[in-house]
């Protein structure tokens, strides 16, 4: 604790009459301790591989974490600093008593004189809060931070990342290259497997909706090109592109959990200059 030395303190209030006669005065004494918590109580979060017990590096406030390159075997370490602390309280995700720790090392899964335990955090957006007490039982100033889990190329901000192959004409195959996120054949995440790339193709009232597919990059198992076929029915069909998202699949649930814009839908549908076609339609 900081702060002043306990002080004691006499208080004595004495009533008058209107007369001005002293009445019986009131006296209490009281102590005066500082037991506020230093700011540097709670120093920070330490993100640490579960495995081998070392440290990652700091877990700040707005940090990103690729399970790709920690590994999915983690823990969390809140650092206190020079102050004694009874305990440790961590909130996750709005689950305010998520684990109390009542000694140093103050882990969020807790460990044991082997090392820490596992904490697998899930895909997404997660709020991490760790509260400090005094040994008196005061609750310091919380420690909060947000933080962002996944598996693959975290979002990023849309860019001009379409482009168009083949002929602008009525019934006439056209593709639709897209640079989306980062991914391998080869990859963990697997791209044909774990993504979802979908293009709606607009015309008047008709919606046309149309699966896109992961294609790497020319003669490469791995890059940032999607792409999606159509045979456009009518001239006119202009194409929005929904999130290439990453979703977890089991044999009958699929949860759409990360992804990375690819074009906002607030932005202008492209009008491509789509022309009728002087060809009869294939059979």
């Amino acid at each position: 604790m900081t702060g002043h030395p306990p002080s004691v303190h006499t208080l004595k209030a004495t009533p008058y009459s209107a007369s001005g006669k002293a009445g019986t005065p009131l006296i209490i004494s009281f102590t005066v301790i500082s037991s506020t918590l230093s700011t540097n109580d709670l120093t920070g979060f330490t993100l640490i591989k579960a495995s081998t017990n070392a440290d990652l590096g700091p877990l700040s406030d707005g940090a990103q974490i690729d399970l790709r390159t920690t590994g999915s075997l983690l823990n969390v370490r809140a650092n206190p600093g020079t102050s004694a602390l009874s305990k440790v309280v961590f909130a996750l995700d709005g689950v305010e008593n998520y684990r109390t720790e009542i000694a140093a090392p103050y882990m969020l899964a807790g460990d044991s004189d082997q090392g820490s335990y596992i904490w697998t955090p899930s895909l997404g957006p997660h709020t991490l809060k760790a509260t400090p007490y005094t040994p008196s039982g005061q609750a310091g100033t919380p420690l909060v931070i947000a933080f962002t889990v996944f598996a693959c190329s975290p979002p990023q901000e849309p860019g001009n990342n379409l482009t168009l192959q083949g002929e602008l004409r009525q019934w006439h195959k056209i593709t639709l290259a897209i640079e989306g996120p980062e991914a391998s054949e080869t990859a963990a995440d697997n791209p044909f497997l774990l993504y979802r790339l979908n293009v709606t193709f607009t015309n008047g009232t008709k919606r046309y909706v149309v699966p896109g597919y992961f294609a790497a990059q020319t003669g490469a198992a791995s890059g940032r090109i999607w792409k999606v076929h159509f045979h456009p029915m009518k001239p006119g069909c202009d194409p929005t592109v929904s999130p290439c998202a990453r979703e977890p699949v089991s044999p009958s649930v699929r949860i759409q959990m990360l992804g990375k814009p690819l074009q906002r839908s607030t932005e202008k549908p492209a009008n491509l200059p789509w022309r009728p076609s002087t060809r009869p339609a294939p059979i």
